[in-house]
């Protein structure tokens, strides 16, 4: 049952905040035992899932920009894949603890970051587009080797530099 509230209770955070699926469900799945990579790719699922849920609901309201969002999806999916490629690399073996570490690390500043001042720069992103694939690059990587970061970080992204709401 504790699963099941778990779940529930990440899903309702992803809803409401779109982060937190990566930041939450891996450390619970590494603390049930889970090994590193299949921990990771559970939650890419279970996240995705819910994001594919979510983002009908988000669109028909009117809340995605297409313009960033296809800007950030350009540097943020070539970093997807070399952060998947790193993780099947570093975790060949199901109990490297270089993995657990760097994810760790990940989740950490990832998480981190959110208590960074927040710099407020609105006409970046309109004025300085060109940038948003490069900065999405390595939330791209952080994302594929740790499921992490890509709600949290991206977030903080566009709060930070456009001027679109939260």
């Amino acid at each position: 049952m504790t699963p099941v509230i778990f779940g529930f209770l990440i899903a309702l955070a992803v809803g409401v905040t779109g982060i937190g699926g990566g930041s939450f469900t891996v450390p619970l799945l590494l603390l049930t035992g889970l090994p590193a990579a299949e921990a990771v790719g559970t939650t890419f699922v279970f996240a995705g899932v819910l994001r594919l849920i979510a983002a009908p609901f988000y669109y028909a309201t009117k809340q995605v920009h297409a313009r960033y969002a296809w800007l950030l999806l350009r540097g943020a999916v070539p970093g997807l894949v070399l952060g998947m490629v790193a993780l099947k690399l570093l975790a060949r073996d199901s109990r490297n603890p270089v993995v657990i570490i760097v994810i760790g690390i990940m989740l950490t500043l990832s998480s981190s970051v959110t208590f960074i001042k927040r710099v407020q720069a609105p006409n970046f992103a309109r004025k300085n587009s060109r940038w948003l694939p490069w900065l999405a690059f390595p939330i791209g990587v952080e994302s594929g080797f740790s499921s992490a970061g890509a709600g949290a970080l991206g977030t903080m992204l566009l709060m930070n530099y456009s001027e679109i709401t939260p």
